[in-house]
């Protein structure tokens, strides 16, 4: 939980002004800042809206049930899966712009990428996507996730970049589809 926790009480404040208590944060994972973040939500008066789940060995029903993920990781991630299972989901996401956050949702379908800890961002990113209209959302998120994040995809890319390092053509940029 420590991935950017604490800023989901934040994210609840700011929501509860614009959406009245009419929302739910489910918070799934568990952590050192599991203390902090409870404290934050009673300090601005939105622990009813936020739900810490804890660690859970299956996530898929919480992800269908989601209206939207968000990931508020501030940490460098090389590589988040959460989001690709949420994308692939067709859940909406909205990501804080760290690490390999734009190379892995840049194109996503339904995704939002905002800047490192501008919660008003996230937000606004947020009620967007709540008032957006749902349909295909599943199938374009799952075509996007296998065709950029498969085995088959992964296996071909690299193919190509040996191939293009064998023929002395190095182009280390941009080297997923």
């Amino acid at each position: 939980m420590y991935k950017g926790a604490l800023v989901l009480a934040e994210l609840a404040r700011e929501l509860n002004v614009r959406l009245g208590r009419s929302f739910e944060i489910r918070v799934v994972g568990d952590g050192s800042a599991r203390i902090n973040l409870q404290e934050l939500a009673q300090r601005y008066r939105v622990a009813d809206q936020l739900k810490i789940l804890g660690s859970l060995d299956d996530v898929a029903e919480e992800l269908d049930s989601a209206d939207v993920f968000v990931f508020p990781s501030l940490c460098n991630e090389s590589f988040g899966i959460a989001p690709l299972e949420a994308v692939a989901r067709g859940i909406p996401v909205v990501a804080f712009d760290v690490g390999a956050v734009r190379e892995i949702l840049g194109e996503a379908p339904k995704s939002s990428i905002v800047a490192p800890g501008d919660v008003i961002g996230m937000a606004e990113a947020i009620l967007m996507w709540l008032r957006a209209e749902r349909t295909h959302w599943k199938n374009s998120g799952l075509d996007y996730v296998r065709t950029r994040f498969s085995v088959s995809a992964y296996a071909e890319t690299l193919t190509r970049l040996y191939s293009e390092l064998l023929s002395n053509k190095v182009r280390l940029t941009n080297t997923f589809p």
